[in-house]
């Protein structure tokens, strides 16, 4: 078991075992194949990473509406500070599924193109093609919320780099796992993320696959930033060790058990629903054993409605469920702030008949169920 950025060996690293769980994405799928799911911080760079990577079969979902929405509302900001480091470029190459919008913010009267989606154009599929070198051409290339998928993530790297020319650019934008890890947030581990990037881990995967940052620029989000990063060509100098990445990983290990045990307390002899059905919802209720413990859970998608929960037999079900169900003692919700403040009109009335309702993010600015 090597490190994806160093080559380490973890098989000593003090790990964060959330057992065999089944993938987020397999709705309806009460069976449906459980692979372990451990989380393991590299002691020599101090990437956190998944130490088993999950078959590539594994991960696909099996429904053709499951589709994944990145954050935008910066890339205006984004655009302005690329025009600003770089030339007006004739070739621009975004690759991945989420650079149209970057490339529209961005107004250059260019040639644009995008690496076309191998298969079903699914994020693991990519994997391949950003591994494999190309030929150099653009003077920038886009990349946004692909790196943090990757099983080789300096191979990734260095196949994104060999599509520049001499003297092009490489944009990445990934999620920040700081946020979360300080929070003590078990929900944001996924199957599908094999890596979990902080300012100084991405800087040293970058000097890995010789690469060196001119710019990094990080966009406040409630539960998690953006983390984007300006690379080229030449080899640079790895971020120092930071102590502080090490605690941090482990408070977030010790966090688990404590707050499994919370929970299973908290929720003895209650009905309770949760409301949202993402991937966050799905890894909380597996990981912390609820699955006999939540009644339902919520979502208006339409794609998701009458379905389950994969790996359980838990149902989703219409919002209005939640004012026609009169025993409901907890509603928890794996949704954001922002998105919470939206449904006052829902939530407000369970208030006020005396259903607890928290969320389930720690750090998402009002307290858990199971906070002091």
């Amino acid at each position: 078991m090597a490190c994806l950025l160093c080559d380490s060996d973890l098989s000593q690293a003090p790990a964060l075992a959330l057992g065999p769980l089944p993938p987020c994405n397999r709705f309806g799928e009460a069976g449906a194949e459980r692979q372990p799911l451990t989380a393991v911080q590299c002691p020599h760079c101090a990437l956190v990473q998944l130490a088993q990577l999950p078959p590539l079969d594994w991960l696909r979902p099996r429904h053709a509406w499951i589709r994944y929405n990145e954050p935008s509302a910066h890339l205006p900001a984004v655009a302005a500070r690329l025009r600003a480091h770089c030339a007006p470029a004739t070739r621009v190459l975004g690759v991945g599924p989420f650079e149209g919008p970057l490339h529209a913010a961005l107004d250059w009267a260019t040639e644009r193109a995008s690496v076309a989606a191998p298969g079903d154009g699914y994020l693991e599929a990519w994997q391949a093609r950003l591994n494999a070198p190309g030929a150099g051409q653009a003077e920038l290339v886009t990349c946004r919320y692909l790196l943090e998928h990757s099983h080789d993530p300096r191979a990734a790297l260095r196949g994104l780099a060999s599509l520049l020319a001499p003297d092009g650019r490489l944009y990445l934008e990934v999620p920040d796992s700081s946020k979360f890890l300080a929070a003590g947030d078990i929900s944001f581990l996924w199957e599908e993320h094999s890596c979990y990037f902080t300012e100084a881990t991405l800087r040293r995967l970058a000097a890995a696959a010789g690469l060196t940052v001119q710019a990094l620029w990080r966009y406040p989000g409630a539960l998690e930033d953006a983390l984007c990063v300006l690379l080229a060509p030449g080899a640079a100098t790895a971020a120092a060790e930071d102590p502080e990445e090490f605690s941090r990983f482990g408070a977030y290990r010790a966090a688990y058990p404590v707050q499994r045990a919370a929970y299973a307390q908290a929720l003895a002899g209650q009905r309770c629903a949760v409301f949202g059905a993402g991937h966050q919802a799905i890894l909380f209720i597996h990981a912390f054993g609820l699955s006999e413990q939540i009644a339902y859970v919520v979502d208006d998608a339409p794609d998701k409605a009458g379905s389950t929960i994969p790996g359980s037999t838990i149902p989703i079900l219409p919002s209005a469920s939640l004012a026609a169900d009169s025993a409901l003692d907890i509603c928890l919700l794996a949704i954001g702030p922002a998105v919470i403040d939206k449904l006052a009109h829902v939530f407000d009335p369970l208030r006020a008949r005396g259903v607890r309702v928290h969320t389930l993010f720690p750090g998402a600015g009002s307290g858990t169920l199971i906070d002091p």
